[in-house]
């Protein structure tokens, strides 16, 4: 039978199955489909079957995604990753002379050199770290201490050593990394948590300090680890394949891991297991959270029995902490009358006698409207509450038995815009004094420690860097605030030089997140000091989606208000360009992670706006990865993007902004530069890859940028997970080149403005 020409078949098959159906027909994307199916029908495969391997239907819409096969084949993905890493150095070769050189030589030389940091108390020990190196460039901290007491008598040991680990010291130096640390009751025995590979599969070793060995126990592919008040037993959080937490067990120390008893399993996919020891040690609580929800059981580390507190029919996120024979809880529903909070409120919990099931439910701390409340530690007297509020950090210190009777900790005007404060290791109970580090934009690790009887906090290092000097009183942070779409104000942190002009004439980088209700914090950057010291001006987009403003914030930009968040971003954009910030051919965006999703989605929407994109690590194909259910994390990101295998709304929804499948054809875009890590399970490697050859195929060809390589867009492919690569060295390099990449862009290839006369 003579065939038909798979180019007509390929066009009578979008004829009767695609273009019938008018809510899913998308003009922009009808001719690349066409052309890249001509390569895949032909008359014999058309009579039996309706659809190749990347034609996929799901509620009568048919989708052609022409790039399947990188998620699918192994072999595809490692071939293109090694052209792509080829392709980047070519690139590199462009602008490693100058801007890189410019921008990672003296962010290399801004170092911190201390040997160092200062000791904690924990128990009746002082513990503190020393850094060190092991491989090429894979710095680490060596954990050790000091028992108190006589002070001629103190006997340093070393705690741990990850060189100490045979099989890191073999295989893995370049890449291992400490994770976590468990101490039994006694101090005697330490479970410590590695990463060997730098891929998130964690395992734990078990350490006798006092004889100074590693135990034969090994516990793999564990999340986390507590030990009980005997000391001899161990329970952990297990992690299947896809990293999700799902199982509790309980291991005896020196027996083998298949013989763990089973205490806890998961069965919804949207739920995550954790181990949380209460402060004052009575309790380990059985965290199961989704994003959306929490189910606790508290688990008598004496006795082992297990009694649930919050029930996951609540549908209440909820924190919990032991002391003075109360549950105090961190809540954003009022548990008795079902009630949302406006944040989240602290309550009390306590049982009438101990033979009674119920428990009293007293409210204990109500915040102010606009404070959030970001961390809470507990002490033997007080709670001591962590609190953004619109720009401002403070904390806020709470008598347990007055709770009326409480104080705000500020820390002066100097730290507003920008600052992040976050709590020290404060593990003792009782105690007269906590802990506490700051960060600016311009200050790094400043440690505090808080006095409870002075009401005062007193300054115990304030650490210059090496290298050469920031001067930071020429440059401040400031809030301004932009109206999105539907008129909400949008708060952007804006980071400058003083003597700055509203001219438009401005090379400014603008950075948004806004997902997961977390915040798009800023702190301390080595990096950026040295870029705005080369006249850039950094901006950050509070977009709802993030946390900022609390909970209402973070609903107000998912499911379907999704896309609140893009036209937030998009208002700030075309803020600082009519403030006179910047010009539309000087700026630049940033979005890491599930940012990818937002400054990709707005490339498509408005990719005049940028003049370059930067993507780290990027979520860029949410279709195919929220349909997949073997896919990691895409249960738990129902709670915010929708499921799109159940619900048609929510296919079509994502479908209208997933960045791979928005991308225009014919449209000019910004230069793209993506760094990705080949053992990235949040967003992997083949969400990008996708992209990539999607964007190369339908962009058009770069006329308002110099075309350096295909259609501008270049992929710098690590060999490491979603956080990048290990060590000091190379968090520097990564972001000198992605700066340096800007640089290049927007100086030399810039065919709107010769930057050099403005």
């Amino acid at each position: 039978m003579q065939k038909l020409p798979s180019k007509l078949i390929a066009q009578a098959f979008l004829k009767k199955y695609l273009l019938k159906d008018q809510v899913h027909q998308n003009a922009l994307c009808i001719k690349n489909m066409v052309y890249k199916m001509s390569f895949a029908f032909s008359y014999e495969n058309h009579g039996r079957k309706m659809y190749s391997d990347s034609m996929t239907r799901h509620f009568n819409r048919f989708r052609y995604d022409e790039y399947q096969s990188l998620k699918d084949s192994q072999f595809k993905l490692a071939l293109q990753s090694k052209h792509e890493k080829k392709n980047f150095q070519n690139v590199l070769k462009q602008f490693e002379k100058d801007e890189f050189q410019k921008f990672f030589e003296k962010s290399s030389k801004r170092q911190d050199r201390r040997s160092s940091e200062l000791p904690e108390r924990y128990d009746n020990y002082e513990y503190y770290t020393q850094f060190a190196r092991m491989g090429e460039f894979n710095d680490y901290l060596i954990v050790m201490r000091r028992e108190l007491g006589d002070k001629s008598k103190q006997i340093e040991e070393k705690v741990i050593d990850l060189l100490e680990i045979g099989v890191v010291r073999r295989s893995h130096q370049n890449t291992a990394h400490l994770t976590k640390m468990s101490f039994s009751d006694c101090h005697r025995y330490i479970a410590v948590g590695v990463d060997l590979k730098n891929d998130e599969h964690q395992t734990f070793f078990i350490k006798d300090v006092k004889s100074n060995v590693f135990l034969n126990d090994r516990l793999e592919d564990v999340f986390n680890v507590k030990f009980s008040k005997c000391g001899n037993y161990l329970y952990y959080v297990k992690q299947d394949d896809r990293l999700w937490s799902n199982a509790i067990y309980k291991h005896k120390i020196g027996s083998e891991m298949s013989k763990d008893e089973l205490i806890y399993q998961e069965k919804d996919e949207s739920f995550y297991l954790e181990l949380m020891q209460s402060k004052d040690k009575k309790y380990l609580f059985i965290d199961c959270r989704s994003k959306a929800n929490s189910e606790i059981h508290a688990l008598d580390r004496e006795t082992g029995e297990i009694k649930c507190l919050v029930k996951r029919s609540d549908n209440c996120k909820a924190f919990l902490n032991h002391v003075n024979d109360k549950f105090f809880a961190l809540v954003n529903k009022d548990l008795k009358t079902k009630e949302n909070c406006y944040d989240f409120k602290v309550i009390t919990m306590s049982q009438a006698s101990p033979s009674s099931k119920g428990y009293n439910i007293q409210d204990f701390y109500i915040p102010e409207e606009g404070e959030v409340i970001r961390e809470i530690d507990i002490f033997e007297d007080c709670l001591v509450l962590y609190i953004y509020k619109e720009g401002s950090v403070y904390m806020r210190v709470v008598d347990l038995n007055n709770p009326q009777s409480n104080y705000k900790i500020s820390l002066g005007d100097e730290y507003l815009a920008g600052t992040s404060i976050s709590p020290g290791l404060n593990e003792n109970l009782k105690t007269e004094t906590f802990r506490f580090h700051v960060d600016t934009p311009f200050v790094y690790n400043q440690v505090f420690d808080f006095d409870f009887k002075k009401k005062k906090s007193i300054l115990l290092q304030d650490f210059e860097l090496d290298g050469p000097q920031f001067k930071k009183n020429n440059y401040i942070s400031e809030i301004v605030y932009a109206n999105s779409k539907d008129g909400v104000t949008i708060p952007i942190t804006i980071l400058r030089a003083k003597k700055f002009q509203k001219n438009r004439q401005n090379k400014l980088l603008l950075h948004g997140y806004g997902s997961y209700g977390v915040n798009l914090d800023i702190g301390f950057s080595i990096n950026y000091l040295s870029a705005l010291e080369e006249g850039w001006t950094l901006a950050f987009a509070h977009v709802r989606g993030g946390g900022e403003r609390g909970q209402k914030w973070h609903q107000d930009a998912i499911l379907d208000k999704k896309p609140n968040s893009f036209y937030d971003f998009i208002s700030c954009a075309e803020y600082l360009v009519a403030e006179g910030y910047t010009h539309p051919s000087l700026m630049c965006a940033y979005g890491a992670s599930a940012g990818g999703v937002l400054v990709g989605a707005v490339m498509n929407m408005r990719p005049e706006l940028f003049k370059a994109c930067i993507l780290n690590y990027p979520f860029l194909d949410v279709l195919t990865s929220l349909l997949d259910k073997n896919q990691a994390l895409s249960a738990s990101d129902y709670d915010d993007f929708g499921n799109p295998l159940e619900y048609q709304y929510y296919y079509d929804l994502i479908s209208s902004y997933s960045p791979y499948e928005n991308i225009q054809l014919d449209a000019e875009y910004p230069a793209v530069y993506i760094t990705c890590g080949s053992n990235d399970y949040r967003a992997p490697l083949w969400n990008v890859l996708k992209y990539v050859n999607r964007f190369r195929d339908r962009v058009q060809t770069p006329t308002r940028t110099k075309e350096f390589c295909p259609k501008n867009i270049v992929v710098n492919v690590l060999d490491s997970g979603h956080s990048g690569e290990q060590g000091v060295i190379h968090g520097i390099k990564e972001k000198a080149l992605y700066l340096a990449f800007l640089e290049y862009v927007v100086t030399k290839c810039n065919n709107d403005i010769k930057v050099e006369e403005i």
